[in-house]
C-alpha cells in the first residue's frame, strides 16, 4: 500500500492507539503478565487474536521541542501540541500488538460477536479530508488481502474490538494511553523517529 493510501486508512491495531481526526494504530494491551508470557518474545491469548509483546517498566522522555519540525523545514506548529518534553515513567509492564490489526483478525471479531461497523470513512484527497458514506471496512476503496491493515475503522470500531477480545481471552484489553503508545514507539530513542533524526520520505 503506498503512503497516499496508508494515510486514506484508519488503521487498526490491537493494544495500544492513537487519535487524530482518525484512528491511526490501535493495539491491544492488556496486564499483568504471566512469567510464562513475560518471558516469551511474543504471543497470542487466542487463534484470532493479534500478535502480543510484553513491555517492561521504564521512563522515556514524552513529547517533541520546536526544534524537531524546523530540522525538516516544518511549520511549528506540528510541535505545538507535544510541548514541553517532559520525563513519564511506565510503572507496569503492558502487552501490546506487534502491528495493526488485520481485515482478517477484525473478520473473525465481526463473525464472531455480530458487531456492525457504521458506513462510511474519512478519506484525504488531495488537500482535504472528505467522508465516503459508500466506503467500510470491507470495501474501503482499494484492493486489499487479509493481511493487509483494516481500514475505515473509528474509536467505536476500535472499542468494541478490544472488548470483545477481553471477553474471548478472559484477560483485560483497553486502548492504551498517548504515553503508553509513546513509549512503545520511541522504543528507547530520543530521535526524531525511531530510526534516528534523518527524514524518511516513506512511512
Amino acid at each position: 500500500m503506498d503512503a497516499n493510501r496508508r494515510r486514506d486508512a484508519g488503521l487498526l491495531a490491537v493494544v495500544a492507539v492513537t487519535f487524530g481526526a482518525m484512528l491511526n494504530a490501535c493495539t491491544a494491551l492488556r496486564g499483568p503478565a504471566t512469567s510464562e508470557a513475560a518471558s516469551a518474545p511474543e504471543f497470542r491469548d487466542c487463534a484470532e487474536c493479534p500478535p502480543l509483546r510484553w513491555l517492561p517498566t521504564g521512563t522515556f522522555q514524552m513529547g517533541a521541542d520546536l526544534e524537531e519540525p524546523r530540522r525538516f523545514g516544518l511549520p511549528e506548529f506540528w510541535a505545538t501540541r507535544e510541548i514541553p518534553r517532559h520525563p513519564v515513567r511506565i510503572t507496569r509492564s503492558f502487552a501490546l500488538g506487534l502491528g495493526e490489526v488485520t481485515r482478517a483478525e477484525f473478520a473473525a471479531f465481526v463473525s464472531a460477536s455480530g458487531y456492525s461497523p457504521a458506513p462510511g470513512c474519512w478519506l484525504f484527497v488531495g488537500s482535504e479530508w472528505l467522508f465516503e458514506e459508500r466506503r467500510s471496512w470491507r470495501d474501503p476503496g482499494f484492493e486489499q488481502a487479509d493481511d493487509h491493515p483494516v481500514t475505515c475503522v473509528n474509536w467505536h470500531d476500535a472499542t468494541a474490538y478490544v472488548e470483545w477480545l477481553s471477553r474471548r481471552t478472559g484477560h483485560r484489553y483497553r486502548l492504551p494511553s498517548e504515553a503508553e503508545w509513546e513509549y512503545a514507539a520511541r522504543a528507547g530513542t530520543t530521535t526524531s523517529f525511531w530510526f534516528g533524526d534523518a527524514r524518511a520520505d516513506v512511512c
